[in-house]
């Protein structure tokens, strides 16, 4: 008979990545594991590392790691995935941040928004001239 406080399951290494399902994922478990984190593949041949968390308002949200491969191997996406929990305990929203910075604007755009200030007089010189 097994020990009942014997953890179940084991943390995620290279050989669960790679036998990994279409359309599967798995979770850490074990002894130094990160519950929270885990492994997906979708239709394709990609896997990417995740990690689950509650922000302050109590919604659970799915912060993407990134891909496996370099640099994501098993133990770098779990560290990865230590800092973004902490971050949320800290009353951060990770994934909030992240999408924020994706829809930033770019160095193009606000380039433009200049040259088109400039062209149309509102930039003002040292002198106070347009």
């Amino acid at each position: 008979m097994a020990d009942s406080n014997e953890p179940k399951g084991h943390k995620i290494g290279l050989r669960d990545i790679r036998a990994l399902g279409p359309e599967s994922e798995i979770f850490d478990a074990g002894p130094g594991a990160v519950p929270e984190f885990g492994a997906r593949r979708r239709a394709g041949d990609v896997v990417s590392y995740f990690v689950m968390f509650r922000n302050e308002q109590g919604t659970q949200r799915r912060f993407t790691i990134g891909r496996h491969g370099a640099p994501w191997t098993p133990d770098q996406a779990r560290d990865k995935a230590r800092e973004v929990l902490t971050q949320a305990a800290r009353g951060g929203d990770p994934e909030a941040e992240k999408q924020a910075r994706r829809n930033a604007a770019t160095v193009a755009e606000l380039c433009d928004v200049y040259w088109a200030d400039a062209e149309a007089g509102r930039l003002m010189t040292r002198r106070r001239m347009p």
